[in-house]
This record gives structure tokens, sequence and C-alpha cells, in this order.
């Protein structure tokens, strides 16, 4: 028996790998109705991520983690944190976020470098705590928000929204 594990995974493998390139969802059936689930919950990701895209966001996911980069001038006033549009953006970031079920998020603003240091500080910790509340006000379904500034500061004043996928849950012990 030992000897076909790796038949096993390597089926198992090209399944998966066929479910991310194609639309196995609707051929699943059976005891199979539990990866049906799963990849047409990839396939919303990854059309939500392709979105994003088209709108100017940057979406950067390794391993676990993914960031949603995007510049400030996008969505507010010049040097204001009054919100002046790109709330269809923002409505898509919660969507892919939600789609990820994730518990914490980080949204962070990156300063600008041109001008005084401490307004701009000030200037994208008050953006970035606009952006947070526009999430948590338009359906972001999550425990814990936060919203910061790094004093890392930018050509292109810009916000980060982090989140990381929860860790699985242990049901034997």
């Amino acid at each position: 028996m030992r000897r076909y594990w790796p038949c096993l995974l390597l089926s198992a493998g090209i399944f998966l790998s066929a479910c991310a390139s194609s639309d196995c969802c609707s051929s699943a059936m059976g005891a199979k109705a539990s990866i049906s689930a799963s990849c047409q919950q990839k396939h919303r990701q990854q059309e939500l991520a392709q979105r994003l895209r088209g709108e100017n966001v940057q979406v950067v996911q390794v391993g676990e983690e993914t960031t949603l980069v995007f510049q400030t001038n996008d969505f507010f006033n010049s040097n204001s944190n009054n919100m002046s549009g790109g709330t269809g953006v923002l409505d898509d970031v919660v969507d892919f976020i939600n789609a990820y079920k994730t518990e914490n998020v980080e949204v962070t603003g990156y300063p600008d470098k041109k001008g005084s240091a401490v307004r701009n500080l000030a200037l994208s910790r008050a953006q970035a705590q606009e952006i947070a509340h526009y999430l948590q006000d338009h359906g972001l379904n999550t425990r814990l928000i936060s919203a910061d500034v790094k004093r890392t500061f930018s050509e292109v004043p810009r916000i980060e929204v982090f989140f990381r996928l929860p860790a699985p849950v242990n049901i034997f012990h």
C-alpha cells in the first residue's frame, strides 16, 4: 500500500491544479462537493483580485498574506482626508477581503516625502483611519481592523491594506 501513496498524491495534485485553471466546480459531484465549494471560493477570489487589478489596485499575495496597495490620490482630495471618490473600488476591497474570511485587517498609510514630515504623517494616519472606517461601515466582516501610519516616506503617498488567512482549526485536540 505504501508504494501507491506517491501516485495518489500526484493524482490529487493534478485534480487540484486542474481546479485552479478550469471550471471543475460544476463537474464535482458526491464526495467531491467540499472540493467543489473550495474551488468555487478560489475562483471567486481570483475574479475579485482581477477586478481590483483593473482598478489600479496592486494585489500582492505571498503564501497566506495578502496586501492591497493603492494611491491615496485615487480616494482623497489633495492634502485632505475627505474622500473624493473611489468608493466602488473600496466596495470591491470589502468583497475581496470577505471572500477570504479573515479576522484581522491592517490599514497602513505611507506619507508623501514632499512637504512637512509631521503634517504628512498626520495626514496619512487620518487617511488610513478614514479607509478603515469606510471598510468597516460598508460590510467588512472582520473581528479587528486597525489603522496606522509608517514613518517610511514615499514618492507617491499610498495606503496598504494587509490581511493574513486565518489559521486552520484543529478539530483533533
